[in-house]
């Protein structure tokens, strides 16, 4: 009888090893689906940052640019995201003597970019 009493107990163990095997597969599967999705949700609030301040920097350039008295200082930084204005191709100022309006403001917030632009 001790016998198949120890028969008994080893398959417990194979038993739970197989019942927890199946959890942890379960598990993993479940991480591989959802892991995706969180990277695209943290990414999206970086794309609302860099929209963010992409758009400011362009609202600033258009302030500055109807020669506003004392416009605030040129933005670089906004919200923890970088912020680039363009004319054209170069760097702008945003100045009254850069006509016509040819300029873009690229925001950045690690590694998603977003930009505007505003034409004449």
């Amino acid at each position: 009888m001790t016998g198949n009493k120890e028969k008994r107990r080893g398959s417990i163990v194979i038993f739970t090893l197989f019942v927890l095997a199946l959890v942890m597969s379960i598990s993993f599967a479940i991480l591989a689906i959802f892991i995706p999705k969180l990277k695209i949700a943290s990414e999206s609030i970086g794309s609302t940052i860099a929209a963010y301040a992409a758009d400011s920097a362009i609202e600033w350039c258009l302030y500055s640019q109807r020669g506003n008295p004392n416009p605030p200082p040129k933005p670089t930084s906004i919200g923890g995201a970088t912020v680039e204005i363009k004319y054209g191709s170069a760097v702008a100022t945003c100045s009254t003597a850069e006509k016509p309006l040819n300029h873009s403001a690229i925001g950045t917030y690690y590694n998603v970019a977003r930009s505007f632009e505003i034409t004449q």
